[in-house]
């Protein structure tokens, strides 16, 4: 009995563990931000926004484990609210990025660049993932299918693993795009932002018009 219950959980930790890794390899405005930031700022300073997209992680853990996300997902009021939230913050990000006009002087320049502070970098992280709607839907169908029927103990673990695998991931991409890779991409950051941009702005416009299957 045992043996088949922890049998169970490490089968769902593995197909939570793969569903996390396929998504958050996926871009999103999560990579796009961390794009900017890593070629504007360098890897210090975008550390905090890693951080802030870990921890933003967690708010989707809590409405996950405390039942939230079920009604969320059930009711069309609540889950386009928060649909249209995400989707908003998108949009405003996309523009922002748009209208920058970034050069190389600009872009390599420490101190006075958007999101430099610590506070600024933690605060673009954490709401870019909190209210990522992509995020949102990946924790209301993949981590609710797969993990609602864990104790909730162990969801709460799985939901830390989710946050410290994300910060993980983001941070590695942030080393090597503010590495080696920073002066290459850096001459190019104009169309790079554009592009990020456009794509940002199309993921928001594709999800303003998506519903979950029961809807």
């Amino acid at each position: 009995m045992f043996y088949n219950l922890v049998m169970n959980e490490l089968h769902t930790f593995l197909a939570i563990a793969l569903a996390h890794l396929v998504a958050v390899s996926s871009p999103g405005p999560d990579f796009a931000i961390i794009l900017r930031q890593s070629v504007r700022n360098g890897f210090s300073k975008t550390l905090p926004t890693t951080m802030g997209i870990g921890s933003g992680i967690l708010v989707h853990v809590f409405y996950s484990v405390m039942g939230l996300g079920i009604i969320i997902a059930t009711n069309p009021i609540a889950f386009n609210t928060l649909k249209l939230c995400g989707v908003g913050y998108l949009l405003y990000v996309s523009w922002m990025i748009w209208k920058s006009n970034s050069t190389i002087s600009s872009v390599t320049s420490s101190t006075k660049t958007a999101g430099s502070s610590f506070w600024q970098a933690y605060r673009l992280g954490f709401l870019t993932n909190a209210l990522n709607v992509k995020a949102t839907i990946f924790f209301l169908s993949v981590y609710i299918l797969i993990a609602g029927n864990s104790p909730l103990i162990l969801q709460i673990i799985y939901g830390i693993y989710l946050a410290v695998a994300t910060f993980a991931y983001f941070t590695l991409l942030a080393f090597l795009l503010g590495g080696k890779l920073r002066e290459f991409i850096s001459k190019h950051l104009i169309i790079i932002e554009k592009i990020s941009a456009m794509a940002m702005a199309g993921l928001a416009l594709i999800l303003l018009f998506y519903n979950p299957p029961d809807f």
